[in-house]
């Protein structure tokens, strides 16, 4: 039989732990979660911004690092959005190491060649926030390391580690295609030292 003071506690330690967990993860009500960077966290802001109907020219993604969107605007102007994961390290008045996590964003605009507009058929409502960690557990890796390249209605992938070592360490790169929807994945041919995304401008 349990005591009256029994089940308090474990209610008590239960909630604990429920809280540490979710502090370790950075996921407490989004107070202790760093901003991130990716695809998956950028392209809402990108539709919020530019609207659902905005043409996508190409979009290029290092994974945790940061995202580039380049959209079409009116005439031959393309607007490109930068997303950089940033760490900056500094002391306080104490002499405490201090460590700032951030997330950078940049804007320009460009001149486009008629071959990129015509290719620029997606819109960043067409585009699923989660196609890129789809494809990477279609290919058996961390989407936090993947490189992508968008160009038209096709994804270039590059994989650089797998889901127990991702450090780009003892694994020779794999290049994947797939379409922008994360369907049809294939892996491309050819030796891991050439292999490499195209630029998304011609």
């Amino acid at each position: 039989m349990l005591g009256g003071s029994v089940v308090p506690r474990v209610i008590l330690v239960v909630a604990v732990l429920g809280i540490g967990g979710l502090v370790a993860e950075g996921s407490l009500f989004g107070l202790f979660k760093d901003p991130e960077s990716n695809f998956a966290a950028t392209q809402p802001l990108m539709v919020e911004e530019f609207g659902e109907d905005a043409k996508v020219v190409s979009i290029a993604s290092e994974g945790d690092l940061g995202v580039t969107y380049e959209v079409a605007e009116s005439g031959d102007q393309v607007q490109v959005k930068d997303y950089e994961f940033a760490r900056e390290s500094g002391r306080n008045s104490q002499g405490q190491t201090t460590e700032d996590i951030e997330r950078e964003e940049s804007e320009a605009t460009r001149s486009a060649g008629k071959r990129e507009l015509e290719r620029a058929t997606l819109t960043l409502g067409e585009l699923d926030p989660e196609v890129l960690v789809g494809i990477a557990a279609e290919i058996e890796t961390r989407p936090e390391t993947m490189k992508a390249v968008l160009v038209g209605e096709e994804w270039q992938i590059l994989k650089t580690g797998t889901l127990e070592d991702f450090s780009e360490i003892n694994f020779d790169p794999e290049q994947y295609t797939a379409s922008y929807d994360g369907g049809d994945v294939k892996k491309v041919k050819g030796a891991p030292d050439q292999l490499e995304l195209q630029s998304p401008r011609p």
